[in-house]
């Protein structure tokens, strides 16, 4: 990516987070949260990306272990491998998230979810993804802590792939450490 694509990048990322944030005191009244994402994959590419993540504050199946919570979730990162050119990637999907109930500082989750990816290159560690429209396919777990619950740490597993849209469909995995901050 050139200099000008990079700027362009960059300019849609802070627009897109201003907007969100933006948003909240107008349409919606529950949490945000803002994370820092880092990653690997088997063939040692790094990812970092950034992701805002809303919760909507309902809770469906409640039960004195615990509860699922509908988010919706929103990011943009980037690849890189050595030797080759950095991959962005701009993704936007639904997730549900079981909240265990806690007396203790610490409070568990599980999660899960898939959405829709848009990367600017089809190869990623000699993977033909087949094409710049991608899926995520995303599980996993953390704990929320802080005094008021508003930090969150966790680990996730993505896998991306064009669910057989395009004739060649290698698809790649990665392992994510996450670290957010509610507001």
């Amino acid at each position: 990516m050139n200099a000008i694509g990079g700027k362009r990048f960059g300019a849609a990322v802070v627009a897109f987070f201003c907007l969100m944030l933006a948003s909240k005191g107008v349409c919606w009244a529950w949490s945000n949260t803002l994370l820092l994402e880092a990653g690997v994959a088997p063939k040692a590419s790094e990812g970092v990306k950034l992701t805002y993540t809303r919760d909507f504050g309902w809770r469906w199946f409640e039960s004195d272990v615990g509860y699922i919570s509908p988010n919706l979730e929103a990011g943009a990162g980037f690849f890189r491998e050595e030797g080759s050119s950095d991959v962005y990637g701009f993704e936007a999907l639904p997730l549900l998230i079981y909240v265990f109930k806690t007396d203790f500082a610490l409070q568990p989750y599980l999660e899960g979810g898939a959405g829709g990816v848009y990367l600017t290159e089809e190869t990623i560690e000699g993977n033909n993804l087949g094409g710049h429209l991608q899926f995520a396919d995303i599980l996993g777990l953390g704990c929320r802590f802080g005094r008021q619950r508003q930090h969150s740490l966790g680990a996730r597993y993505v896998h991306y792939s064009n669910a057989d849209l395009h004739s060649v469909n290698d698809g790649i995995d990665y392992v994510l450490l996450r670290y957010g901050f509610s507001f």
